[in-house]
This record gives structure tokens, C-alpha cells and sequence, in this order.
């Protein structure tokens, strides 16, 4: 887990199709301090297509665009040269990134102070949304690694 520092601010720099997802732009730096590697920095002007789920009608509707700040770190860590921090050296592996991407996913779509029983079954749920999509990348994103 996590905690963003900065909210996610894009501009789409191209519109998607049927086959080809929309491009966007950051028009500031997206920060996020992550529990397994420490602070993330993805720049300004840096592009990201978000999440890349499958538009299969049931994956898609269950796990798809569930979090376009997280993917957004995540397409950061993917990208050579694979650093956290720009400029540092410090780099993570294929699993460590889909682990930031995990935590962030969460982080983004949990109550951060339940107060009722139905707020921790949500976060239940939050948290089965975070590891199937986790689960889904660990299957599909060897191919996206550079």
C-alpha cells in the first residue's frame, strides 16, 4: 500500500478507437509513496493509456478502469529504464511493480476510515479487485515489460 501525494491531472494528447486505447499527457507530476519501494515520481509530460484490461464485456466490467492513477504509476515502473525515482539509479523488477500496482489499486478504491460494517465489506471487496487485477497483469504484462 501507499499513499498518493498528488492528484492525477492528464490531458488526452489522442482519442482512442476500436482497436487502439486513448493517449494522455501529465500536466503536473503524479506522487506516490509507496510501502515497498519508496517514493515515485512520474513527470510531468510523461504519457500514459492507463490500465490495459482486456475489453472483454465481463473482465472489462468487473476490473477495467479501476484506477488511472495507479496505472498510471505502474506504466511508469514499466517503462525503461525501470527507475522510481527519475535521475536516481534505483530500479525495481517486473513483480515489484505489479506488487506498487497492487497497493496503489487498493489504496484508490478502498474507505480509508470504515465506519460501518458494510464500509470494511466493501474494502473486502476492494481488496479481491486489487489481487484480480494484480493476477491478470502477473498473466498478461510479461509481454508489456521492456
Amino acid at each position: 500500500m501507499g499513499k498518493f501525494l498528488t492528484e492525477l491531472q492528464v490531458k488526452e494528447v489522442s482519442r482512442g478507437g476500436l482497436f487502439r486505447r486513448a493517449r494522455y499527457q501529465l500536466t503536473a507530476p503524479l506522487i506516490y509513496r509507496s510501502s515497498t519501494v519508496g517514493l515515485i515520481v512520474v513527470d510531468e509530460c510523461a504519457l500514459t493509456d492507463f490500465d490495459s484490461t482486456p475489453r472483454i464485456p465481463i473482465f472489462y466490467m468487473l476490473l477495467g478502469n479501476r484506477g488511472k492513477a495507479p496505472a498510471t504509476i505502474h506504466d511508469q515502473l514499466y517503462d525503461p529504464p525501470h527507475e522510481r525515482i527519475s535521475g536516481t539509479g534505483l530500479t525495481v523488477d517486473r513483480a515489484t511493480a505489479d506488487k506498487v500496482l497492487r497497493g496503489a489499486t487498493y489504496e484508490c478504491l478502498r474507505i480509508p476510515e470504515p465506519e460501518t460494517v458494510l464500509d470494511s465489506i466493501i474494502n473486502i471487496a476492494c481488496l479481491g479487485v486489487a489481487w484480480a487485477i494484480w493476477f491478470g497483469v502477473r498473466l498478461g504484462g510479461w509481454s508489456h515489460w521492456k
